[in-house]
């Protein structure tokens, strides 16, 4: 009878990932289709020849900083809760994470990576995952802010009066869900994970820290978008970017596309209509995946092929 629900279990864990890589699949066809069908590829194509080779190579030379902040927000989030793992295990997890999203387009690395970190210490499983999914909420409150100072900055009012839409609702959802886990589903893992928002409210200095290093990470990542439309567009400025990447980004986690791809883009154009062309917009956002996802995801790729999981594993469900 166990193993027959064992076999159920593992039945449903594969037809629920053959249905998500389908949906990103068609989503990433039909995405590229729509692209392709309102934009000039001639004019694609030329803006990548025309790019600013000095200023390309310093958006290059950014980049390679990215793992080394990504990997002390990692750090800091799991001190948060307790752990003990060192800042080199953090590197290594970090790395392996952004080796994974190569293969699991979907930012799923960024949670898988915690199998590798849970080898380097001795933290329960449920508090990395919680750690995890923390670090993902202040990364989301950390964009919000960043777009919503940016398009305040530069005077994109409607862009500004959505981000503190988002913001507000963002909060409002956390406060009822955690009210409702408390009174209404106790004992799941919801009630848990809101329960260890303790975490964070006990090390409120970490937690401040936490949330500048997000902030200096997503700032890293806007310089990088900044510097290469301007290496296509030199009439656009920080600003343009510190106020059309963050919701562009935000929106190229909605899981439709592989890496986000066409989604971010997209998004990335339409924010900045009216200032440049979609084809110089999209030309930038190929670029930056190009960057941030694959060649990041190609350097993390050795970390990926050595890490060296215990042989004796506990199972993390069991924990």
């Amino acid at each position: 009878m166990r193993l027959k629900k064992l076999l159920l279990i593992k039945t449903k864990i594969k037809i629920s990932k053959t249905l998500k890589i389908s949906v990103k699949l068609i989503g990433t066809i039909l995405v590229c289709w729509v692209l392709i069908n309102t934009i000039s590829l001639v004019d694609i194509k030329y803006n990548l020849n025309k790019c600013d080779i000095d200023i390309l190579l310093l958006s290059f030379g950014l980049t390679f900083f990215c793992p080394f902040i990504i990997s002390s927000r990692l750090f800091l989030f799991v001190k948060i809760f307790q752990s003990n793992c060192s800042f080199y295990s953090c590197v290594k997890s970090s790395m392996s994470g952004l080796s994974l999203n190569l293969f699991i387009p979907a930012r799923g690395g960024d949670f898988i990576k915690i199998i590798y970190l849970k080898n380097e210490g001795r933290t329960k499983w449920s508090d990395l995952a919680n750690a995890a999914i923390w670090e993902r909420i202040f990364d989301v409150f950390a964009l919000l802010f960043l777009g919503f100072l940016g398009s305040s900055l530069i005077g994109f009012s409607k862009l500004s009066y959505l981000l503190v839409f988002f913001i507000l609702t963002l909060i409002l959802s956390l406060l009822l869900l955690k009210r409702l886990s408390k009174y209404y589903i106790s004992n799941s893992k919801i009630y848990y994970f809101f329960a260890s928002s303790n975490y964070i409210s006990e090390n409120p200095t970490l937690t401040f820290f936490a949330f500048v290093n997000c902030l200096f990470c997503w700032l890293l990542n806007i310089t990088i978008m900044a510097l290469l439309l301007h290496s296509i567009d030199p009439k656009l400025i920080f600003l343009h970017s510190l106020a059309a990447t963050p919701p562009s980004i935000l929106s190229g986690i909605l899981p439709i596309s592989f890496w986000g791809i066409g989604v971010r883009d997209g998004a990335l154009a339409y924010f900045l209509q009216g200032i440049t062309t979609p084809e110089i917009a999209i030309s930038a956002g190929f670029l930056y995946t190009a960057l941030v996802y694959w060649l990041l995801g190609l350097i993390g790729t050795p970390f990926l092929l050595f890490a060296k999981r215990k042989p004796k594993e506990s199972n993390p469900i069991q924990n």
